[in-house]
């Protein structure tokens, strides 16, 4: 939505850290116990101040028997602003979805758009502008980004507990299950410029209105004047919560026939929450949309099956999977609704992404002892990916009506190589 501006600028760190792996118990009343520890120092030096952190984690390995082994981790980490999140030069691009002042007509004193009045005066809208302000018809709308050199570093805590399983009755199969809770502090991110308008007309706090900023025609997106600021700052949190799951086994399959492996790899998505700092805090788990950005399925894997014969051949078979995700209009949370499920502009085929599957497969050949062939299919069927109306594709996230962080927008991509070992 806007040109790609060079950015300029530099930090130096300062660090000292430890680690320590103490066995506790080795093969006596217990297989093995084990303890790990480690702790970072880091002094950042950010513009004319520093900034110092203290990041440290400890953990315990137990395996009762040799064929389980339980574990169990507590991290804090921290993340210091990045080049991009300091330095990125401020401009206008295209970094929101709706306007509420912005409609056709009024009706009982309230615009098309959704706002009265007082809640668009205080957004910057004149009397005579009110109920004459045109909507974008491709709901882009502007905003002012940038970085913002004043940051601190984000704060996380990380609990896993898992457990790994290698049956010694089944050689060659392992199965590692981990749960895992993450909550980042002092997240680093916008608050949004739908968050800013919809937070002006419900409470008409002057701190969000006076970052709405509009240009001659009262509007944010017809020219360059009309925006909504919405910098970087620390602000909220971000909580994540789910299940890893990894398999993995290899068998002989006969004399002449080499060899089969499967592995798999998953991830069930418990929750996603965000705390923006302003609204409710809202769970995307399973959504997608100009909230909750780009689609965070509840489950999603890969499974790989690989098939190598005695004389270098090998074929491998992949499977892609996510589940289907919703838009974010249709969660009972209040924060999310700048999608209008009810409006006349909403697109019921917008409302659902189903499940999405690709199946990648790939031949690999080693000649000799010194070359290396592989030739490869990703997407075998060629899949297009799931579309969307512009509605339910915020700009910046969603690229020509599709969301191609997760789903394959290439199609059909087939590749060849050769690798020489000297």
């Amino acid at each position: 939505g806007a040109p790609t501006l060079p950015v300029a600028g530099s930090f130096d760190v300062k660090e000292a850290f430890m680690e320590v792996r103490i066995p506790i118990v080795e093969e006596g009343f217990l297989y093995n116990m084990s303890l790990e520890a480690g702790y970072r120092y880091s002094d950042y030096g950010l513009n004319n101040r520093n900034v110092s952190t203290d990041a440290y984690k400890i953990g315990l390995d137990l395996a009762p028997i040799r064929d389980v082994r339980f574990r169990v981790a507590y991290n804090r980490a921290v993340r210091a602003p990045n080049i991009q999140e300091l330095f990125a030069p401020q401009r206008v691009v295209l970094d929101g979805s709706t306007d509420p002042c912005a409609g056709i007509g009024v009706v009982g004193g309230v615009v098309a758009g959704g706002a009265n009045l007082a809640s668009c005066q205080a957004m910057g809208v004149s009397a005579a502008q009110f109920g004459t302000i045109q909507p974008n018809q491709a709901s882009q709308y502007n905003g002012l980004i940038g970085g913002n050199p004043n940051l601190e570093p984000e704060v996380a805590d990380t609990w896993t507990v898992g457990i790994v399983l290698q049956p010694s009755f089944i050689p060659r199969l392992a199965i590692t299950v981990d749960w895992f809770d993450i909550q980042v502090d002092s997240f680093i991110q916008g608050v949004g410029a739908d968050t800013i308008l919809q937070t002006c007309q419900n409470t008409l706090d002057p701190t969000f209105c006076g970052l709405v900023h509009r240009d001659q025609f009262g509007s944010l997106w017809r020219t360059s004047n009309g925006y909504v600021q919405d910098f970087s700052i620390n602000i909220g949190s971000v909580k994540t919560r789910g299940i890893d799951v990894q398999a993995s086994y290899s068998m002989e399959i006969g004399e002449g026939w080499g060899g089969v492996g499967f592995n798999f790899v998953g991830t069930w998505l418990d929750r996603l929450v965000t705390d923006n700092g302003v609204s409710d805090p809202y769970d995307c788990t399973g959504y997608f949309g100009p909230q909750c950005g780009t689609p965070s399925p509840e489950w999603r894997h890969q499974f790989r099956v690989n098939w190598n014969l005695p004389d270098g051949i090998g074929l491998t078979a992949r499977w892609r999977y996510f589940s289907g995700v919703d838009v974010d209009g249709l969660s009972p949370n209040s924060t999310l609704h700048a999608f209008d499920t009810t409006s006349a502009t909403a697109r019921p085929a917008d409302f659902r992404i189903p499940s999405q599957s690709y199946i990648d497969l790939t031949l690999t050949a080693r000649i000799g002892d010194h070359y290396n062939f592989r030739l490869g299919v990703n997407n075998l069927f060629d899949r297009d990916p799931p579309l969307v109306g512009s509605n339910a594709c915020p700009a910046g996230i969603c690229n020509g009506n599709a969301y191609t962080q997760v789903y394959d927008a290439l199609g059909r991509y087939i590749f060849a190589g050769v690798s020489l070992d000297f």
